[in-house]
């Protein structure tokens, strides 16, 4: 049964135990006091007799949520039965005015208007380095500290002016006296546009009146009061009535309005068993040990009994995605954070073109789903694949700037150039006063300068000419999702705001900048969803107190997230800073013990999650709470989490039940390949022709041969900033076949084959990076001119030596013609009476006349013989793994070459990063291993037919097809 006392003639404290939910305690209260005026009782404490429509003040909006749901489930009581509030909203409750309270964002604007009108000494108290006067965000970023330590020092009830008196030297002295100044003018700039700061409006009639209402007040579970609105209260001459969830045994721990004495905590024991804590490691094993806890909780409460707890955001996502993949509905009562919506995050990627003008951010931004719906609509690109041919020219050409031309050898300049000017007409409202109407030409668009409000009325039009289908189209189609709704009347609120701002302190900005500061408005929103039953709720640490459910799983119970640390105040004087951050971390963790003995003591399944490591990798250690018991099974249960692990379960989602209570998740032996699409090689399709290469991606891994050459599945990274291995293989290659080409490619001259080499491969890398590529790329073409260097000595011996260059990048093919365009006989392998084509592109074919003798050779970029590529030991046998210098042998009559096979040479012109190791190294396989070779081709070549594409148990190195292929382990 409640515990009632009176602390004093208007101020009651009632003790509601903690064995039950709060919330549900404190609606039996009101009723019964209900009852008790509508039967004319007299309670020995009338208060709430006296005013039936009470003021109550919760923690958090989710408590006052569930608070207005319960009391309109009580008969006695109904929705409309109290003025339901959370405790941030006291002040203005307690404190009416007639003019409007400042928002967030007009404080900043109010406190910007005054820095820039401030001298620079004074300045340089808080910044060392003041913006420049049109550095807007820059001035948005130092106000928007300045407001922050304004609403520090109100939550304290002080004043500036109170600050200064405790400044210990002459700097913090100066700077306190600039801000006092300065506060005084910020207040004065609000008044001028009809605006009162409510903080200050606060610490002001704390000091000056006595506040009376003409409504009770009821706190309810507000242990945590913030100290501006404790003493409002307790000078409030109102009846006040405290809530409180704790037996009244502990009376002694609380103040006059069961507000929390940080002191008396401290030590406090919370009984606690070794089972409410299991260990895990990172982020990934946090939200699998979530789910195991879950697999324990469905065997014995249904959805509606279980709540997930986090203390990290960071968690939230993998959690939700595990839960996901087990068919566990979830529901996210923190909301999604508006960048985090579609809505948010093409404003985002918006924001990010505008910035950079980069082909980097413009293949996000058309990555989007509105945009891309609209780009497929208006660009006439009859393959429809604009957005492969945009990857290509990333992945191959590395473009950096939108505003300047490609390079010639791009493929797609086109479609690129037109996907460019319609971007840029979408966006001329924020980005220049005429859109782009041709290729770019290196010039830089003109900015648009205006003020704020009319950035952010441009910003709406951006923004809704993609969602109207004017021109572009894209987000309007579909169906409504009421999340998205919400999302853009959140948009929309936030642009009236800002449509609002005072003249006087609506600065001038281009549209990028209106775009990111609408952008850094809107990153602190959440944008709620509808709940369901069958969903499981998560919440935030500070909600678990008054929840309901009747078993809870607490993912990152660990320091720094629970007790979280208070914020550090760097302008604060030493001592005050020190002194308030000691009172605001033990208030926070006398706040979390209490939640913590809140938590276990009404529920009979509770699982805290101790991880090791953070969502970037950093440690955690336990949380402080752990301490919350005797020192000798503090000890161990820490030794016991940081030294020991779980035995994982494997588990899958839960069969169809129609039990009262059905299992959530079931342990299982849970195979991936259950839950990933993966492309199955089909009975019958196959490949009619090979190339020479091909041969080595089978003999590695036949189903990585399946994905590249059947499938034709080949990897593009847009976001490479340098040339991986096989491109500067290209590099060295093209310098090479173009110099092949030049009259130099014979030369007995050094100097003149080094200048030849050098002046193709500065040809190649205009013609295919041009330059408007990353200066990584002209950092490789330098490691390029080295090599090439060392190969012209190497060149020029072999030239002195009488070998010449007979042929450059010759080919053959199954469907080859002569040079008159007759069709020649076709290049391949005949393997059970039935023919395979072959496919192949030599880098060079030597002749020297005098022998007779010819070469075949192959450019190659790393330091490896022919051997050593092409055959490998295991145990006592020699296997192939590459069948390129064999199949070369085989294709000698296809190219022309009319020399028995033992007359050719073949192997690598290695061009190598040493000096050393650049040079000719010729392959010197026997006539029995190239015997062998043969029968490796035909074996490779009946498999394919075959469809045999099992994937290997080995490792890949460069694997292309890691994220796919793992999902069959």
């Amino acid at each position: 049964m409640p515990a009632s006392e009176t602390v004093s003639k208007r101020v009651e404290r009632v003790f509601l135990g903690w064995d039950a939910s709060l919330l549900d305690a404190a609606v039996a209260w009101l009723a019964r006091r209900a009852g008790d005026v509508g039967e004319n009782k007299s309670p020995k404490d009338s208060s709430a007799r006296r005013l039936p429509r009470p003021l109550i003040a919760l923690p958090s909006g989710r408590a006052v949520d569930r608070l207005r749901g319960r009391l309109d489930e009580e008969p006695r009581l109904g929705v409309d039965s109290a003025d339901v509030v959370t405790v941030g909203s006291l002040l203005s409750k307690l404190l009416p005015t007639s003019e409007a309270f400042a928002s967030a964002f007009e404080q900043t604007l109010a406190w910007t208007k005054v820095l820039r009108s401030a001298s620079e000494p004074n300045l340089r108290l808080v910044t060392a380095n003041p913006p420049a006067e049109h550095a807007i965000e820059s001035w948005l970023e130092i106000a928007s500290s300045l407001r922050q330590l304004h609403s520090d020092v109100a939550a304290q009830t002080w004043m500036f002016s109170d600050v200064v008196e405790h400044a210990r030297s002459d700097v913090e002295s100066k700077r306190w006296r600039a801000l006092t100044e300065w506060q005084s003018q910020y207040l004065r700039v609000l008044a001028d546009v009809g605006r009162v700061d409510l903080d200050a409006h606060s610490v002001m009639n704390l000091r000056s009146t006595t506040i009376t209402l003409d409504q009770p007040i009821l706190l309810v579970g507000t242990l945590d009061l913030p100290p501006l609105i404790e003493k409002l209260l307790q000078t409030c001459a109102g009846y006040i009535t405290s809530l409180i969830g704790m037996p009244a045994s502990l009376r002694s721990g609380l103040n006059d309005l069961g507000g929390l004495k940080e002191e008396a905590w401290q030590n406090h024991i919370v009984a606690s068993l070794d089972d409410h804590f299991v260990p895990a490691q990172d982020v990934t094993d946090q939200s699998h040990a979530v789910m195991e806890s879950l697999s324990e909780f469905g065997r014995h409460r249904s959805v509606d009994e279980i709540t997930i707890g986090v203390t990290d955001a960071s968690l939230i996502e993998p959690i939700e995605a595990h839960c996901a993949l087990l068919e566990v509905p979830t529901y996210r009562h923190l909301g999604t954070p508006f960048l985090g919506t579609s809505v948010g995050r093409l404003l985002d990627l918006v924001c990010q073109h505008l910035e950079s003008r980069s082909y980097a951010s413009l293949a996000a931004l058309v990555r989007h789903a509105g945009v891309h719906a609209a780009l497929d609509d208006h660009l006439s690109d009859p393959s429809g694949e604009w957005l492969v041919k945009l990857d290509e020219v990333m992945a191959n050409h590395f473009p950096l700037s939108v505003e300047e031309p490609l390079p010639p050898a791009c493929p797609h300049t086109d479609t690129v150039n037109q996907l460019i000017g319609w971007v840029d007409e979408w966006l001329a409202p924020l980005l220049s006063k005429t859109p782009k109407a041709s290729p770019p030409t290196g010039t830089d668009k003109t900015i648009k300068q205006q003020r704020l409000s009319d950035g952010c009325e441009c910003l709406r039009e951006v923004l809704m000419r993609l969602e109207s289908g004017e021109s572009p189209t894209g987000l309007a189609d579909g169906p409504r999702v009421p999340k998205t709704d919400r999302t853009r009347q959140t948009l929309d609120q936030v642009l009236d705001a800002f449509q609002r701002i005072p003249a006087s302190m609506d600065p001038i900005v281009d549209g990028a900048t209106a775009t990111r500061i609408v952008k850094a408005r809107l990153a602190d929103i959440r944008i709620p969803s509808d709940p369901a039953p069958e969903q499981i709720e998560i919440l935030g640490w500070l909600d678990l107190a008054l929840d309901d459910a009747r078993a809870m799983v607490v993912a990152g119970f660990n320091h720094p997230f629970v007790p979280e640390a208070t914020r550090s105040e760097p302008f604060l004087p030493n001592a005050l800073r020190q002194s308030w951050q000691q009172t605001g971390n033990a208030k926070r963790y006398a706040r979390d013990v209490v939640a913590m003995h809140q938590i276990l003591a009404k529920r009979q399944y509770v699982r805290m999650i101790v991880g090791q490591f953070a969502a970037d990798g950093s440690p955690t250690p336990p949380s402080r709470l752990l301490s919350a018991t005797d020192p000798n099974t503090a000890a161990r249960r820490v030794c016991n989490l940081l030294e020991s692990s779980r035995p994982r379960v494997k588990l899958e989602p839960a069969p169809p039940s129609t039990d009262e209570v059905p299992g959530l998740v079931t342990p299982t032996n849970w195979q991936k390949s259950d839950f990933y699409q993966l492309p199955k090689p089909e009975a019958g399709r196959t490949v009619s022709h090979l190339s020479v290469t091909s041969f080595s991606a089978y003999l590695t891994c036949p189903y990585r041969f399946y994905l590249r050459y059947v499938l034709g599945l080949r990897p593009v990274d847009d976001l490479a900033m340098e040339l991986a291995a096989n491109q500067f293989g290209d590099l060295v290659h093209g310098a090479l076949e173009w110099f092949g080409e030049t009259d130099a490619k014979d030369a007995t001259d050094e100097n003149r084959v080094r200048e030849a080499l050098f002046d193709e491969l500065n040809r190649y890398a205009q013609t295919h990076y041009g330059d408007n590529a990353a200066t990584t790329i002209a950092m490789q073409v330098r490691q390029a001119q080295r090599r090439l260097r060392a190969l012209a000595r190497q060149q020029t011996q072999r030239a002195q030596q009488g070998w010449i260059m007979a042929q450059v990048e010759a080919s053959v093919d199954e469907n080859e013609t002569d040079r008159n365009g007759n069709p020649k006989s076709p290049s391949g392998l005949w393997v059970d009476e039935e023919f395979m084509g072959i496919r192949g592109r030599f880098d060079r074919i030597d002749h020297h006349p005098d022998s007779g003798r010819w070469a075949i050779l192959d450019y190659k970029t790393h330091a490896f013989t022919p051997e050593k590529k092409h055959l490998k030991k295991e145990g006592a046998k020699t296997q192939w793994i590459d069948l390129q210098l064999p199949l070369y042998r085989r294709l000698i009559p296809d190219l022309g070459i009319h020399a028995d096979p033992a007359d050719v040479d073949l192997g690598y012109f290695n061009v190598a990063d040493k000096d050393a190791d650049t040079k000719v190294n010729l392959a010197r396989f026997s006539e029995e291993q190239f015997a062998e070779a043969d029968e490796r081709m035909h074996w490779c070549v009946r498999q394919i037919r075959a469809c045999r594409f099992e994937p290997t148990d080995q490792r890949v190195p460069f694997d292309d097809y890691a994220e796919i292929v793992e999902g069959l382990a």
